[in-house]
């Protein structure tokens, strides 16, 4: 029998301050995508929008898998430009979602004989997706870049990283899902090692935590099932709340299996 490409989980949690969770993640382990979206604080229906992001995509994926004439990179963005329509259509037509909008982070694993394991990401926000490798010495690296007013001012060598997590317009977005009835996605491919652990999370989890503090919490968990990358995100959001739990917080966290777990 074969044994997943992945182990995967989902979590969120409305966090200590907020009165609602705008916050929506997906770990499918059928269509092997993970998703993180935030519903824009500030506005109206930010749950209803990054829900109807996440849900659109998936749909999309499942009824439109990727073929020779449209290749998986392709086939999410897609993907993600029809969560765009949907959600600035609803927020359109439906006076009580006027205005709604999300940020999407979505990593899609797929297997190809001549690849092997390939992680495609598309991104739109300031959600992310961080890479946790362990071979060639544990590192975690961020795969998608914040599309905020901070992340310009890091790009121009105004601020480093460090500096602008204390700026008090660090939390305002350039680029976000169903705002605008056209949208630019990021989309990257990049290929899965053995035991590499992919993060997503919204900015309630990067914005309480440095990267060097979650790089520690994924050193030191075990992660080779689906239960204990449960038990993983868990730990994420605790520590987040520790620290304040200032927003809402979404994970999704999938490992991919050895190879010698194939039979």
């Amino acid at each position: 029998m074969n044994t997943p490409l992945i182990f995967a989980a989902a979590r969120t949690h409305i966090g200590r301050v907020r009165s609602r969770n705008d916050d929506t993640a997906l770990a499918d382990l059928k269509l092997n995508l993970l998703a993180v979206a935030d519903g824009l604080g500030g506005r109206p229906a930010g749950d209803i929008a990054s829900r109807l992001a996440i849900e659109t995509v998936t749909h999309s994926l499942s009824t439109m898998p990727p073929s020779p004439e449209v290749p998986a990179h392709l086939a999410l963005h897609r993907a993600v430009n029809r969560a765009n329509a949907h959600v600035y259509a609803m927020s359109s037509r439906i006076p009580g979602c006027s205005g709604m909008g999300t940020t999407l982070v979505a990593g899609w694993f797929v297997a190809t004989p001549e690849l092997g394991l390939q992680l495609i990401v598309a991104h739109v926000g300031d959600s992310r997706l961080y890479r946790f490798r362990i071979q060639d010495g544990p590192t975690l690296t961020a795969l998608t870049r914040d599309h905020t007013s901070a992340q310009q001012l890091i790009d121009e060598g105004l601020y480093s990283a460090e500096d602008v997590r204390h700026l008090p317009q660090r939390h305002i977005l350039t680029n976000a899902l169903g705002v605008e009835p056209e949208i630019n996605i990021d989309v990257l491919t990049t290929p899965v090692l053995p035991d590499d652990v992919i993060l997503l999370c919204s900015d309630g989890l990067s914005n309480m935590l440095k990267d060097s503090e979650i790089q520690t919490l994924l050193e030191g968990a075990p992660r080779s099932s689906d239960l204990e990358l449960r038990e993983l995100a868990q730990t994420l959001i605790d520590a987040a709340n520790e620290r304040g739990g200032q927003d809402n917080i979404a994970v999704a966290l999938a490992a991919s299996a050895r190879p010698s777990a194939q039979t």
